[in-house]
């Protein structure tokens, strides 16, 4: 079963697992392992954050990094 991806909640799990890897890439597969999204709405989850402001980096194959810790302190 996924998620709820409107939860704030969810929004803070997914932005403390990319805090926590303090720079480093995080597996997409990773994440929707650790917060029990599917691929899409993992995917929706991040384009809502970088709506909101968060600077949140994808590659291909290597995964999700957040750019800058500061954002995570402005909301």
């Amino acid at each position: 079963m996924c998620a709820k991806i409107d939860e704030p909640s969810s929004r803070l799990k997914l932005l403390e697992y990319l805090a926590e890897s303090e720079g480093d890439f995080i597996p997409g597969s990773v994440l929707i392992k650790k917060l029990g999204f599917s691929r899409q709405a993992l995917f929706k989850l991040v384009c809502e954050l970088r709506k909101d402001g968060i600077e949140i980096e994808s590659i291909p194959q290597k995964g999700y990094m957040l750019q800058n810790i500061k954002d995570i302190d402005s909301m």
